[in-house]
């Protein structure tokens, strides 16, 4: 090259334009960073058959991001995704009666992390034809294929949401193997699964036990934790002389509130009960008030008994209606006196009324007659 060329070469451009280009550096040599940068180069794209655009979005660390642009009628799956699809394609194909995953079905699969190994290794234990959502129920709570043969092995082949509920309330095999070995007879899923929800422990049946309920079933247990009975309920009664008492006596007493306290105070006011008296006294209302009050108008035991407490409670016999009888000169009325009139809906302003008509005092009964004839002649009246 001449002089003159070189200078014309090195001397600075001066009639148009200057264009920055974007570079890359990197220092000298070859290791793995240098092949990243040259071989992953943010916003470069792969072009598939001429329509599909793959293009790198972001580099971070060691995790690419890639977008895709292509036709609407390309499926475009992530890898575990796609090996879903094709088994599901295959069960199909084979005439098992499995179908193919809806679109919703396997994004729940991908969500949920399940592979077609986990989904494999449960049709494995002859759940061919698991529904979508039962083996996404399994993943969810973490439950094996190990899990399910175990506890086949104990109770024979469950059904998954079964073995879903297994693991949600803590039913192993170790679980069953314990509940089972306290004597309550064959235990069934549904059996263990209660004992378990309702913490039935062989604590607990123990105690019944020594309180003397030997002859137990699991639903006698469950039944009895669930109301709360506790191995003091039955002392209690029995110190009140009340032998004999029954596991299914005790739940009872539980339900309506009737305890060993409520019946000593029954005693205290004269009226000797049984344990069902007990209970329908908590049932139809009748309150230690109430039978003081009773007592105070005249009506106590032993005249006055347990099932004239309950019958004035259910026929709405007060202290203030016996006290309305009493005031009209009927001092001397009767405990079933009082019902009857109740039954029959007679007040006292229509004795008043009556009384005032015939110009004396009315016995009660021959008022309940009246009472009676008038209504069945006002029937034949309207036939």
């Amino acid at each position: 090259m001449s002089s003159v060329l070189q200078n014309l070469v090195n001397q600075p451009y001066r009639h148009g334009f200057v264009t920055e280009i974007e570079a890359e550096t990197a220092p000298k040599g070859l290791n793995e960073d240098i092949i990243r940068l040259i071989s992953r180069k943010k916003n470069e794209q792969l072009v598939i058959n001429d329509n599909i655009f793959i293009t790198v979005v972001e580099i971070r660390g060691d995790k690419v991001r890639l977008g895709i642009e292509a036709p609407r009628e390309a499926s475009v799956h992530r890898r575990e995704v796609w090996e879903a699809i094709k088994m599901s394609q295959r069960d199909e194909a084979s005439g098992t009666g499995a179908r193919a995953l809806t679109a919703e079905e396997l994004d729940d699969f991908r969500v949920h992390g399940v592979t077609p190994e986990y989904v494999r290794s449960i049709a494995a234990l002859g759940y061919e034809r698991a529904a979508p959502e039962d083996i996404v129920s399994l993943r969810i709570h973490g439950v094996t294929a190990s899990d399910i043969a175990e506890m086949n092995r104990l109770f024979g082949k469950q059904p998954l949401e079964d073995h879903a509920s297994f693991k949600i309330h803590g039913v192993t095999p170790d679980a069953v193997r314990r509940l089972s070995a306290l004597g309550l007879g064959k235990l069934s899923p549904d059996d263990v699964l209660s004992m378990r929800i309702h913490g039935v422990d062989a604590a607990y049946v123990e105690k019944l036990r020594a309180a003397g309920y030997r002859d137990l079933s699991a639903e006698d247990a469950v039944s009895a934790r669930i109301h709360g009975v506790s191995p003091a309920d039955a002392e209690g009664w029995s110190r009140l002389g009340y032998s004999n008492v029954s596991l299914d006596d005790l739940v009872g007493a539980r339900i309506h509130g009737a305890s060993p306290e409520f019946a000593g105070e029954l005693r205290s006011l004269g009226f000797e009960v049984s344990l069902d008296d007990v209970v329908a006294f908590r049932i139809h209302g009748v309150t230690g008030e109430f039978l003081r009050e009773m007592k105070s108008l005249g009506f106590a035991p032993p005249s006055f008994s347990a099932d004239d407490a309950v019958s004035f409670r259910i026929h709405g016999v007060t202290s203030e209606f016996v006290r309305e009888i009493h005031a009209l000169g009927y001092k001397d009325a009767s405990a079933d006196d009082l019902q009857e009139l109740r039954v029959h809906g007679i007040s006292a302003a229509e004795i008043r009324k009556e009384n005032s008509r015939a110009g004396r005092r009315i016995p009660l009964e021959d008022l309940v007659d009246r009472h009676t004839r008038g209504k069945e002649e006002g029937t034949d009246d309207e036939k």
